[in-house]
């Protein structure tokens, strides 16, 4: 066999001459030789010929190695590599030539490459460049990501009732929680969030002992965050808020508290919908956070979400139409808008309701047959409420309850 280059030379013969022949041989520096040998015995590359002692090995292997590597050439400085190989098979996709020319692609960006033919052969030249930091990163929470498997395990309803109740759904929403907001009550972030799932588990608890629940509504978001971020300012206006745990462990708990309600909605009913009214104070925060939920419970088809990064959302029960959005805007203009961007739930459904949150007290009214109910909130009060006397608002959970032909005919409240 012809010996093409000093790789060849190498990945055949090892080391039986001394550096500066074998550089000489190839017209090569020493250390150009001797780099070159250590990187295809790392790879596994250096075979002695001279050691193979079957005549019939030799041969196979003499032939395996026409169609490896011709050539490597790198640029350790500008993080590229030029690969070269000689195959007997036509590259046809970037598969083949992955998988011929051996490349690491969590490592390397292929560039381009070139194929030719020629002396019954093809030869491909790939052009590769060494990932970023930033990038390795980033493909690394993608393969996560698309690999990520939930640990969930989908419950089925294990609290039934006799047909002979009517169906109902229940709508769940405790508005601007503001968990990891510190207040002059001196509550911990834990302390909050135990709060937060005591009250759920009591309005529900009241629900399930007089109705047979077919839908749950769980309303999240509308500011279940205090901050949007680590400089633990808002979204909107970016205010830095006083609050009662960082960022990111503030994150880990409201996610657990919302695993663990959910996981909890679902033993009593065998259909929850979990819808996502992003707040002013961590919108960008509660849209993930939808996100990650959405993919926790995937293996659930009964648990669905609407968590788009739309302000408006809709919920239609039989008769009752709801719209939801967080409240930070003139409400009054919410029914017209309602009626304009839903025509058609509008006009399939008797009952209209707009709900809300946002300024931290109860209210409901009603503007030309359309109820507007804005929801109070549970959250702990802050210093800029204590000093602009914000202090006397009820803290209190609500729990709303629809029939299918009479729409809304219980609330539940559940006062701290």
């Amino acid at each position: 066999m012809k010996i093409n280059s000093l790789h060849e030379y190498l990945i055949t013969n090892g080391k039986n001459d001394t550096w500066p022949q074998i550089g000489k041989l190839f017209n090569v520096s020493e250390d150009a030789a001797r780099s070159a040998y250590n990187r295809l015995k790392k790879k596994g590359l250096v075979k002695n010929i001279n050691k193979i002692q079957n005549k019939t090995e030799a041969q196979i292997y003499i032939s395996d190695l026409e169609n490896t590597i011709v050539s490597l050439i790198e640029d350790l400085n500008k993080g590229t590599v030029e690969k070269t190989v000689n195959t007997s098979t036509e590259i046809q996709t970037l598969e083949d030539l992955i998988k011929i020319c051996n490349i690491d692609t969590k490592v390397w960006n292929i560039d381009k490459y070139i194929q030719n033919y020629y002396s019954g052969k093809f030869q491909v030249k790939a052009f590769l460049s060494k990932k970023s930091i930033e990038q390795l990163k980033l493909d690394s929470f993608k393969e996560f990501l698309e690999n990520y498997k939930s640990p969930h395990i989908p419950l089925g309803i294990t609290n039934k009732y006799s047909p002979e109740l009517n169906p109902v759904m229940v709508e769940i929403s405790l508005a601007d929680a503001h968990i990891d907001k510190w207040g002059i009550e001196g509550d911990s972030i834990i302390d909050h969030c135990k709060r937060y799932f005591e009250i759920l588990q009591n309005l529900i608890l009241r629900a399930h002992s007089t109705h047979n629940i077919e839908e749950i509504v769980f309303v999240i978001g509308n500011d279940y965050f205090n901050t949007d971020n680590w400089h633990n300012a808002t979204t909107l206006h970016m205010n830095t808020q006083e609050i009662n745990a960082k960022w990111d462990s503030a994150y880990e708990i409201g996610f657990e508290t919302l695993v663990k309600s959910i996981n909890f909605l679902r033993n009593y009913s065998n259909k929850v919908k979990v819808i996502v009214v992003e707040g002013n104070h961590a919108k960008t925060k509660e849209f993930y956070l939808g996100h990650a939920l959405e993919v926790f419970f995937k293996k659930d088809k009964n648990i669905i979400f609407d968590r788009t990064s739309k302000p408006r959302k809709l919920h239609v029960y039989y008769n009752t139409a709801i719209m939801y959005h967080h409240g930070n805007c003139k409400i009054d203009q919410l029914p017209l808008i309602m009626a304009s961007e839903f025509p058609t739930e509008w006009g399939n459904t008797k009952f209209h309701r707009v709900h809300t949150g946002d300024k931290h007290f109860y209210m409901e009214k009603e503007i030309s047959g359309v109820r507007i109910k804005q929801f109070p909130s549970i959250s702990q009060t802050d210093t800029w409420h204590n000093e602009n006397n914000y202090i006397l608002n009820g803290r209190v959970g609500l729990l709303n309850v629809y029939d299918r032909e009479k729409g809304r005919i219980v609330e539940y409240e559940e006062v701290i």
